[in-house]
């Protein structure tokens, strides 16, 4: 009774430890929130007037005067996506009304010019009256997929389900890519600014940080414009009320080894904003409605150290919100901008770095702004960590299919024992048997051992498949008894060696 007492005392403190740390790291009110996607639909209000900017997501844009034009392979439609509206109660896409394309786009004149967006909505305030027919074409743009509802921040109905016969309606050569997208419009309507991905079936962790080449297809450079969008806070964040605190800070990072990074000599023209537009609850709601925005001026602060070959530019910058918004319909963006010269020149693959939106001076850690990326192949987004998780084909699998034999492999039963965290299987009926109150069966070993041991049983196993393989084909006879047969002739025994017969 005694040690139970000692042994009481330790895992008491130990519980309230566990119980305080879970407090800390499960803390959905935090005030930190982090930026991990840059939208690049719109996630519209549709209203007719608008002021001081648009509500919506802007594109994701750079620009270059001519004489700093990229000569460089730049992407181009690398994200499909259609328009439909809606007919007989399913959304349909219309010939000569609806469009089938693609993005990012880039063109030359008048300056050059990369974009990276489409359209999408969220809320809706136009009239039938005044705008007939607008709402056919809103109610089936948006991200959720077809035959849903959005869960939260929105004014639209369900979305309508889709009308699948209708892509027919694109000519066969173009409709692969289309067809695809379902039970989307688009491939994805966002990059990951940072994102982790596991792997299944080894239980490995992959961890990306979005690339300016992602996006662009190569490392942006002496661009006087670049836009990014950063979307809409979502319910975590709360009402953007007026006088409220809202501060965004971040990083890009240039460093690398033998990268460089200069100014240019001339930004006395040139300006770093965090631009704001939004519907206010002190406005009315009616399609004629103004929207209300602004910006501010970001601070900077650039870290170089050459030796080291590190350099950071850091940006803060701090918005005091002059009204109150409406919950979830404030739009912001940064914006890079000097209008007679490029920015700055750099040979580096630069990247986003930790990205924040803190609220109320409160950098309580945890929260993640914005809302999570949606479509049917998201792996393609730029900063997606799933591209990096390799294929399911191992070395040996593929070793086997280029020769077109294969060989099973007895002991994956075993190794399987250690791999898939998430490989509980369900079985009701032989719980039922046995009257058993467990309807799951989940692998013995937890995820710390299964990722030691899956690799290593793994390559194991298919060393000794491959050792049988050789050691099969090279035997004499397609097994591993050594052949006695052969003949014997003018005193010499004859085999697959012949030798003297004493």
């Amino acid at each position: 009774m005694k040690g139970v007492k000692k042994c009481f005392g330790p895992l008491l403190a130990f519980a309230i430890m566990l119980g305080l740390s879970l407090s800390v790291y499960l803390d959905t009110s935090a005030l930190k929130h982090d930026v991990q996607y840059i939208p690049i639909s719109s996630d519209s209000a549709a209203v007719a007037g608008s002021t001081n900017g648009s509500n919506r997501n802007p594109s994701f844009e750079i620009t270059w005067l001519s004489a700093d034009a990229p000569d460089q392979n730049i992407n181009r439609g690398t994200n499909h996506y259609f328009t439909s509206r809606l007919s007989n109660n399913k959304c349909t896409f219309v010939n000569y009304s609806d469009i089938y394309t693609s993005t990012p786009s880039y063109t030359t004149y008048p300056i050059a010019q990369f974009t990276y967006g489409f359209d999408s909505y969220r809320y809706n305030y136009l009239s039938e009256s005044g705008y007939p027919g607008s709402f056919d074409s809103i109610i089936c743009n948006q991200t959720v997929p077809f035959g849903t509802l959005y869960s939260s921040q929105s004014n639209l109905d369900s979305h309508p389900n889709f009308d699948d016969s209708s892509l027919n309606n694109i000519p066969p050569l173009d409709r692969p890519p289309y067809s695809a997208l379902l039970p989307y419009y688009y491939d994805f309507d966002s990059f990951y600014a940072h994102d982790t991905a596991i792997d299944t079936n080894t239980g490995i962790t992959y961890n990306q940080t979005l690339k300016l080449s992602e996006i662009v297809g190569h490392a942006p450079n002496k661009f006087n414009s670049l836009t990014i969008p950063l979307g809409r806070p979502n319910e975590s964040v709360g009402t953007i009320t007026q006088g409220r605190q809202v501060k965004l800070q971040g990083v890009f990072d240039f460093s690398g080894p033998g990268n460089t990074f200069t100014w240019n000599s001339d930004l006395s023209s040139a300006y770093f904003r965090l631009y704001y537009a939004g519907l206010t609850e002190s406005q009315s709601i009616t399609d004629t409605n103004s929207n209300s925005g602004g910006y501010v001026d970001c601070t900077t602060n650039f870290i170089s150290l050459p030796a080291n070959d590190f350099y950071q530019l850091e940006y803060t910058c701090d918005l005091t919100s002059p009204t109150t918004f409406y919950n979830g319909q404030l739009w912001f963006y940064l914006k890079f901008y000097n209008p007679y010269g490029y920015l700055f020149d750099t040979n580096a693959d630069w990247s986003f770095g930790s990205t924040f939106f803190i609220t109320d001076n409160d950098d309580t850690p945890g929260g993640t702004w914005g809302t999570a990326p949606t479509g049917n192949n998201l792996s393609k987004a730029p900063g997606s960590a799933q591209a990096l998780i390799p294929s399911n084909d191992d070395w040996f699998s593929s070793l086997s299919n280029l020769f077109s034999f294969g060989f099973f492999n007895p002991f994956a039963p075993i190794f399987q024992m250690f791999s898939d965290n998430n490989s509980c299987a369900s079985i009701p009926t032989i719980a039922g048997m046995i009257h058993s109150e467990e309807t799951e069966v989940c692998p013995w070993f937890n995820s710390t051992l299964r990722n030691i041991v899956t690799p290593v049983l793994g390559l194991s196993s298919m060393m000794l498949v491959f050792g049988f393989a050789v050691r099969w084909l090279g035997s004499r006879s397609g097994n591993f008894i050594e052949d006695s047969g052969g003949f014997d002739s003018g005193g010499y025994h004859f085999e697959n060696k012949f030798r003297r017969k004493n």
